[in-house]
């Protein structure tokens, strides 16, 4: 029986192109492309309870789209429980860093580490790159040129979300490691902490290695991550100290 290799796309119609054995679908408005950049996306910032079920109920169909939805209508059609607690998420991801963003919009070829090189080089928005063309050729000719496309088919819809990026220093500029373990006494939480160490230019890193240059912990019980760090000799300072430290930099 003869198979007859279709020539255009299920979900979009199409045209498809072949490169070796393998088909693609070149239309960036796919709607089954764009369901999966969503999911994606929503994988790559951790937006908890945003799968695929929730994205076709919510009628999802774009990336921007996420951030327009209002809390009624999560609510309306998921439920006060889980509504809420998408809605929350959602709001979490207006405030993250740049190279997490970027790597999380599935142009090719930008993942983690071409996103990271990007803001490296001193590119903490989209309105950052959207200043002068995009031909730095730091991420490699193809790469360049994915986000060059991409830049130019999507700045005005992206500038107008409502995000915050925080600014993070390149690794060059860091200022050491830092591991955050117990209680805090002026953050909600390690992960709140962690962005503004960030920002201070500090890395965060989740365990005590013998690389690691600083353990914060403020609450001062025997944890194991005190213990590795008093015997690896590793300072043990509180998130002011930090400040303090950053300042005579």
């Amino acid at each position: 029986m003869k198979i007859q290799i279709p020539t255009t796309c299920p979900s979009c119609e199409h045209e498809l192109e072949q490169i070796n054995s393998q088909l693609f679908c070149r239309n960036s408005n796919c709607p089954a492309q764009s369901t999966k950049k969503i999911e994606h996306f929503a994988q790559v910032m951790k937006i908890k309870g945003l799968g695929p079920a929730n994205i076709k109920k919510l009628e999802i169909e774009s990336i921007p789209d996420v951030f327009y939805l209002p809390e009624d209508y999560i609510v309306d059609i998921l439920g006060e429980k889980i509504g809420k607690k998408i809605y929350s998420e959602i709001n979490k991801v207006r405030y993250c860093e740049f190279s997490s963003f970027l790597s999380a919009l599935g142009i090719p070829l930008i993942g983690k580490t071409a996103a990271q090189k990007v803001v490296d080089a001193g590119y903490n928005s989209i309105e950052d790159l959207m200043e002068e063309p995009w031909e730095n050729k730091i991420i490699g000719p193809k790469a360049d040129e994915n986000l060059f496309n991409w830049l130019l088919d999507n700045e005005q819809e992206y500038t107008k979300l409502s995000i915050t990026f925080t600014e993070v220093k390149p690794v060059s500029q860091q200022l050491g490691s830092v591991c955050i373990t117990g209680k805090l006494g002026d953050y909600k939480n390690r992960e709140e902490a962690g962005l503004y160490l960030k920002e201070l230019g500090y890395k965060i890193v989740s365990s005590v290695t013998k690389t690691t240059n600083y353990l914060v912990d403020e609450e001062g019980k025997q944890s194991s991550k005190r213990k590795k760090a008093e015997q690896l000799n590793i300072d043990i300072m509180s998130i002011k100290q930090l400040e303090e430290l950053a300042s005579y930099e």
